[in-house]
């Protein structure tokens, strides 16, 4: 009998709670908005990622770098890039994580050096 009125007032408990949860989130909602205007996506295969690059940078794709605490150099590869003159993303197509990297200088600008 005590567990019949137990759910009995469950619902009554949980609403009384219900309004606390939802002041402590408000608090913490975050919202930033961008408009990109133009904006052009093109998905590439590496190779034609690379040599885009080329044609837009006059850069080479594929560079050694040196590595902090070694004398060996890293070989470092392009992944995706955002043009800024063009607005345009190019990436692979599957990868989330570089398209969104790109995106987010598309929206961010520069926050890393060359």
């Amino acid at each position: 009998m005590a567990l019949h009125r137990l759910l009995k007032k469950l619902p009554l408990a949980l609403l009384a709670v219900l309004p606390l949860q939802g002041c402590a989130t408000a608090q913490g909602n975050y919202q930033e908005r961008h408009i990109i205007k133009h904006l052009t996506v093109v998905f590439l295969d590496e190779e034609s990622l690379r040599h885009e690059w080329q044609v837009l940078s006059g850069r080479q794709a594929i560079v050694f770098a040196s590595q902090t605490n070694t004398a060996i150099p890293a070989l470092k590869s392009l992944q995706g890039f955002y043009d800024w003159p063009s607005n345009t993303l190019y990436c692979p197509k599957w990868n989330f994580e570089v398209c969104g990297h790109e995106l987010h200088h598309a929206v961010l600008g520069q926050f890393h050096s060359d």
